[in-house]
This record gives C-alpha cells, sequence and structure tokens, in this order.
C-alpha cells in the first residue's frame, strides 16, 4: 500500500469510528468528496470485497457483462492545440503523445477521440444536447459530428459538461465539484482552447494546465 492510500485509508477508518457521513467529514477535514468517494471505492477493490447485493424490491439490478473489457479513449499521435492557441502553458505539457484512459465513464468502448475543445465563454447550463449542438456549429464554428469533445463549463466554473456524437446519436457528460472550481483558459480572443485528452484528464482532476509551464524547447544551429 503507498503513502498515499495509507492516508486515505486511515480517512475510511475513522469515518466509520465517528460514525458520521462522508459529506459531513469532508467538510470538517476540508478535503474533497469526490475524491473521498474515489478512495472509498479504490479501497474496497484493492481489499477485494465484493460488491453489494442488490436488496429485496430494489429497482435496480446488477449487470455484470462476460468478457467485458476497461473502455479506451484514442487520440491520434500528434495532436495538439490548434493554430491560434500556441503560446500557452498547456502546449507542451504532455508533448505529441498517444494517450489513452482504462476504465473510464465518458466514452463508449471504441470511441475515437482526436481533439478537445474548450468553450472559453461559460455557457448557460439549462442548455442541453440541441442547444449546445447549435452553440458548436453556429457559434463556435465547428463539427458537432466530429471526433472530438467539446466542453463546455458556467460561470462558477464549478460544472463542466462535455458533448459528443457516438456513431447514430449525441451524447452529453456532466460533473459538478462539491468544492473548489475547474481551471479555466483566459487571457485571450479566441473562441476555444484545443487542448488533447491527456491534459483534460489533468483539467478534470483539478490541475491549472495554465499555471504550470514545461521547460523551454531550445533551438541551436551550431555546437560551437
Amino acid at each position: 500500500m503507498t503513502a498515499e492510500s495509507e492516508i486515505w485509508a486511515a480517512h475510511m477508518s475513522a469515518i466509520k469510528q465517528v460514525s458520521i457521513s462522508a459529506r459531513a467529514y469532508a467538510q470538517q477535514h476540508d478535503i474533497s468528496l469526490a475524491s473521498l468517494y474515489y478512495w472509498r471505492r479504490k479501497l474496497k477493490m484493492a481489499a477485494g470485497k465484493p460488491e453489494a447485493a442488490p436488496q429485496a424490491g430494489s429497482k435496480f439490478v446488477a449487470l455484470r457483462l462476460a468478457g467485458a473489457t476497461p473502455c479506451q479513449l484514442h487520440l491520434d499521435p500528434g495532436v495538439g492545440p490548434a493554430p491560434g492557441n500556441a503560446g500557452t502553458a498547456c502546449a507542451g505539457m504532455a508533448g505529441r503523445c498517444r494517450a489513452r484512459a482504462s476504465g473510464c465513464a465518458l466514452m463508449h468502448p471504441g470511441c475515437r477521440i482526436e481533439q478537445v475543445f474548450l468553450c472559453r465563454e461559460p455557457v448557460d447550463f439549462r442548455k442541453s444536447i440541441g442547444g449546445l449542438s447549435v452553440l458548436v456549429e453556429q457559434a463556435l464554428g465547428l463539427d458537432p459530428f466530429g471526433s472530438a469533445l467539446y466542453v463546455f463549463t458556467n460561470r462558477q466554473h464549478n460544472k463542466i459538461k462535455v458533448l459528443y456524437w457516438h456513431r447514430n446519436g449525441f451524447c452529453l457528460w456532466l460533473k459538478r465539484l462539491e468544492a473548489e472550481k475547474f481551471a479555466w483558459p483566459q487571457g485571450t480572443e479566441a473562441a476555444t482552447q484545443t487542448i488533447n485528452l491527456q491534459q483534460f484528464e489533468w483539467l478534470l482532476e483539478g490541475f491549472d494546465l495554465w499555471r504550470n509551464s514545461p521547460h523551454k524547447t531550445l533551438h541551436f544551429t551550431s555546437v560551437s
């Protein structure tokens, strides 16, 4: 068990001892409720504990898919910030790489993602698939049916919506933070910021891509 795992295991033990809700414990200790839930699931899986059987009369039934494998998000090599977005700190953070995320819940298995577009301006979060797809096509001038994620945030930067097309229909994914905010690009006139999939995963984890710059690229013409 890693040092981080031990810390979170101690949190779980403390919750059981004081007999309070996870939400109340997170507030008392100023920790992320989402992280608390994440580590609770992870530690249970590491301990090999089986999932609880559904109670009698439950409206939900647990399904297990035979031979199922974790879904993977595929990003084409060399996909980086689009023209007009050069110079931002996030441009070189992941490099030109092929990024994959295993066990994700964001995409369908085999859904190919080539780019991630962040809409710089906050949007009305009452908009759903219809309103957001029209916004992508008309306001942003992009193809809503393309192999891309279109990511939107609200004015408080504590919610994210992700719109994408999968085979025969649109999908819409939402994340709401119980505390803190998402970092978001600022200071340019471009309507969108293009990042790659690895950078988007970092953004979801709370990293500020625009404050953490990589080492500068050096160009030489001679060694002497």
